[in-house]
C-alpha cells in the first residue's frame, strides 16, 4: 500500500483520485482541533497609492510589532534569495549580466557580490558603470537579504534568521537555524520556499507571504498551482500551537483565483478552475509533455541538429490524433555556461509511446547531430 499525502496535492494526482485511478481520503480540520489562521489580503496597488514603497505592507508591519511585543514569533516568506535582482546603470540603461549566461547577475551584498544562480559566476559590485563609468548604478528588485536589511534597520529592532540557499550552504546550516529559531534566538525567521514547508513551531502565530503573486506570470503551465501550494503551505506554518494564527497575503494581482482559493484555503474550488485551464490548454493531466533540448557553443549548429530532430519525430508520430510537437524554440534561458540551448515541447496522451520516443531520440541522436552539440529530455518536467 502506498499513501500520498499533502495538502496540496498535485492537479494529476488528484485527477486521478477523481476518476477513481486511486483512492481519495480526506481531514478537513487540523489534527489539535485549532482553527486554521485568519488570512488578510493586502493589494500591493493601495500600498503603492498611499505612497509605501517599502517591502512590508504596514498591515504587515503592524503585525510583526505586536506579535514581537506578545514574545511571539513569525515567518515571512520571500521566493527570491539575494538582495536584489539586478544592477541597472540609469544614465546609459546597462543591466549587468553574466558573461556565460543570459542571465542579468544578482546583486548579494552579504558577499559584495554579483552572482549569476545558473552557473556560479561571480564578480565584485562595482562602484561606477562599466559601460559608461557614471555612477548613477542601482540595485533593483527585491530579495531576501534586502528584506533582511530592513527589518535588522527597523526601529523596533527585530532579530532575524534568514534561511536560503545562500545561509544554509554549509554542514546542518538547515538544522542550525530552525534550532536557533525554536530556541526563540530570533523574533522572525525569514526565506525561501524552505521556511514554506512542513515545519513546526508552536510559538509562530503569524506568517508574511510577501509577493504571493511573483510566479503567476511565468512561462510554467503550472504557475497557478504552485502559487496555490506556496500560499497554503506557508500559511500552515501559523497557530499550529494553542495559539491562534495570522497569516498576511502580499499581493498586486488579489482577484486571481489561485490567490483567491488560497486565501479560502480551499483546494477543491481551486482544482475545478484549473483542471478547466488544464483542458482548454491541453496540458497533464490530459497528455504527457516531453521536452527535447540541444545545446552547443555554436547557436546555428545546435539549432540545425534539433530541427533535424523535429523533421524525424515528425513524421514518425505526425499522423496521430494524440501528437502536438512546437517550432524549435529558445530555451527561457537561453545561453548557460557559454552554451546556446534549443528546444521542443512534445504532447502526447500515450506515455509509454513517448518514452519510446525520446529512446529513440538518444539512441539516434549521435548520427543526426552538427558540430559540437549535446543532447537532453525530459519527461513531464517539474517547469517548463
Amino acid at each position: 500500500l502506498l499513501v500520498l499525502g499533502s495538502a496540496t496535492p498535485s492537479v494529476e494526482t488528484y485527477y486521478r483520485a477523481m476518476n477513481g485511478k486511486i483512492g481519495l481520503s480526506t481531514m478537513k480540520s487540523r489534527p489539535n482541533s485549532m482553527p486554521m489562521p485568519e488570512m488578510v489580503l493586502v493589494d500591493l496597488r493601495e500600498e503603492l497609492r498611499a505612497g509605501n514603497r517599502g517591502v512590508l505592507s504596514k498591515r504587515l508591519e503592524d503585525e510583526l510589532i505586536v506579535n514581537k511585543k506578545n514574545e511571539e514569533q513569525s515567518i515571512l516568506f520571500l521566493n527570491k534569495r539575494g538582495y536584489a535582482t539586478f544592477l541597472l546603470c540609469r544614465e546609459c540603461g546597462l543591466a549587468l549580466k553574466c558573461p556565460r549566461c543570459s542571465v542579468t547577475l544578482t546583486v548579494h551584498t552579504h558577499d559584495k557580490l554579483l552572482i549569476c544562480h545558473y552557473c556560479g559566476y561571480s564578480e565584485p559590485i562595482p562602484g561606477n558603470c562599466p559601460g559608461c563609468s557614471g555612477n548613477k548604478i542601482k540595485a533593483f528588485g527585491t530579495g531576501t537579504q534586502r528584506v533582511e536589511e530592513e527589518l535588522q534597520n527597523h526601529p523596533e529592532g527585530f532579530r532575524t534568521l534568514r534561511m536560503d540557499m545562500d545561509t544554509t550552504s554549509g554542514k546542518h546550516g538547515h538544522q542550525k537555524i530552525l534550532n536557533a529559531f525554536r530556541s526563540k534566538e530570533a523574533d522572525i525567521l525569514l526565506g525561501t520556499q524552505m521556511v514554506a514547508k512542513g515545519h513546526d513551531f508552536p510559538d509562530v502565530t503569524l506568517v508574511g507571504i510577501l509577493a504571493a503573486d511573483a510566479y503567476l506570470f511565468s512561462s510554467d503551465y503550472r504557475a497557478s498551482e504552485r502559487t496555490f501550494q506556496l500560499i497554503t503551505q506557508a500559511s500552515g506554518r501559523a497557530g499550529r500551537g494553542s495559539k491562534p494564527g495570522r497569516v498576511v497575503v502580499q499581493a498586486y494581482n488579489i482577484d486571481d483565483y489561485a490567490i483567491q482559493s488560497a486565501m479560502e484555503q480551499d483546494y477543491e474550488a481551486f482544482y475545478r478552475k484549473e483542471i478547466t485551464v488544464r483542458k482548454l490548454m491541453y496540458t497533464p493531466p490530459f497528455c504527457h509533455i516531453g521536452v527535447i533540448m540541444v545545446s552547443g557553443e555554436n547557436p546555428d549548429h545546435a539549432r540545425e541538429s534539433l530541427e533535424t530532430i523535429r523533421r524525424n519525430i515528425i513524421e514518425s508520430c505526425g499522423n496521430t490524433t494524440d501528437f502536438q510537437c512546437s517550432e524549435v524554440l529558445p530555451m527561457p534561458v537561453f545561453v548557460v555556461k557559454n552554451r546556446a540551448r534549443w528546444r521542443i515541447i512534445i504532447k502526447m496522451v500515450s506515455i509509454n509511446k513517448l518514452i519510446k520516443l525520446m529512446n529513440d531520440t538518444l539512441d539516434g541522436f549521435p548520427k543526426l547531430r552538427t558540430g559540437d552539440t549535446d543532447i537532453s529530455v525530459d519527461i513531464d518536467p517539474g517547469g517548463l
